[in-house]
């Protein structure tokens, strides 16, 4: 999934094709399975990130920064209503 991201504002999001690249500054990658424990809040996406369970392609600096507004942005996205397939 691509969520694009500029000054605190979500400027889109979509699906991306197997294999499909972004040329995003920061690409947080994982299993499926892994993304539903997180938005079950059953994962914490910083801990899997250190435990191996997603990847981080950018400047890892920059984004333990950040780890406020990722949090942030995770807890967004547990309060919609969502099916699972």
């Amino acid at each position: 999934m691509f969520v694009g991201l500029f000054h605190g504002e979500c400027t889109g999001a979509r699906i991306l094709a197997e294999g499909e690249e972004s040329d995003a500054e920061f690409i947080f990658s994982g299993p499926y399975d892994n993304w539903l424990k997180v938005l079950k809040k059953e994962l914490d996406p910083i801990q899997g990130l250190m435990s191996g369970k997603f990847k981080l392609k950018g400047n890892m600096a920059k984004v333990m920064r950040a780890t406020k507004a990722a949090q942030e942005l995770v807890n967004s996205t547990t309060v919609i209503d969502t099916e699972f397939y």
